[in-house]
């Protein structure tokens, strides 16, 4: 989850909203994609980031109780190895195309990290399977690759508006080279809306909305307690408006 401070306590995200946001931003993402391909493409941007919470088991809190951002955890092999089994297996049984995505997502994702022997086993299994699939499939690595570049491009984007990183007083901000060419935010300053560079989208303006909860609470004396409040709290809706800057 994204914790940030809020006038009223806190601002939690939860990484499921998170791959919503950025499965809406890939909807208006300028594509080249074979139909049938479109739809579990859009389900893989959308659960990207499933199976990263269970309030029940694991431990959200820092030493003081206050929610804990997820850049601050600092999650066992055992617990990366069950979320990434879990999301891998739910893939799997949807769509080739999703698995082949979120597969492709978790080698980037722990590229160059040490990991224990059970994820390293997944991972060999990924890139095992992946070989298969595209083989019995006819399906071409490059267009693989395009694809979840367009992944990368919509979670790292959604991450910015998630975790209220976006720019002030009309400064960029890299959001990364996914799409093959380095991509720039920009607020504009006189009416907050927002503009990417190079623009990689369909229409000249849209609108994106996630959910976020606001709690008031401070502090909790477990996870579970925090998570009671946030199954308790209507979410709150927020926009983010994008518009092409003029050439």
């Amino acid at each position: 989850m994204l914790v940030r401070p809020h006038p009223a306590g806190w601002r939690i995200t939860l990484h499921p909203a998170h791959g919503f946001l950025a499965a809406d931003l890939f909807g208006h993402l300028a594509v080249a994609l074979p139909e049938e391909l479109l739809l579990p493409t859009l389900l893989a941007v959308a659960e990207h980031d499933d199976h990263q919470l269970d309030f029940r088991t694991g431990d959200y809190l820092t030493e003081r109780g206050a929610p804990r951002d997820f850049s601050l955890m600092d999650t066992e092999d055992a617990q990366r190895s069950l979320q990434s089994e879990a999301l891998l297996a739910d893939a799997h049984r949807k769509h080739a195309w999703t698995y082949l995505l979120l597969g492709m997502h978790y080698e980037f994702l722990y590229a160059g990290q040490s990991v224990d022997e059970r994820l390293k086993a997944l991972l060999k299994d990924i890139a095992t399977r992946r070989k298969q699939l595209l083989r019995q499939r006819h399906w071409k690595q490059k267009v693989l690759a395009t694809t979840y570049g367009y992944l990368r491009f919509c979670d790292r984007l959604s991450l910015i508006l998630c975790g209220e990183d976006v720019p002030t007083l009309g400064r960029q901000l890299e959001i990364n080279d996914a799409l093959g060419k380095v991509h720039y935010l920009r607020q504009q300053p006189d009416t907050e809306r927002l503009t990417v560079t190079p623009w990689p989208f369909t229409t000249d303006r849209f609108t994106v909305r996630g959910e976020s909860f606001v709690v008031q609470q401070l502090a909790f004396a477990s996870s579970a307690a925090l998570g009671d409040v946030l199954r308790d709290t209507v979410a709150e809706v927020r926009e983010w408006e994008f518009v092409r800057q003029a050439d």
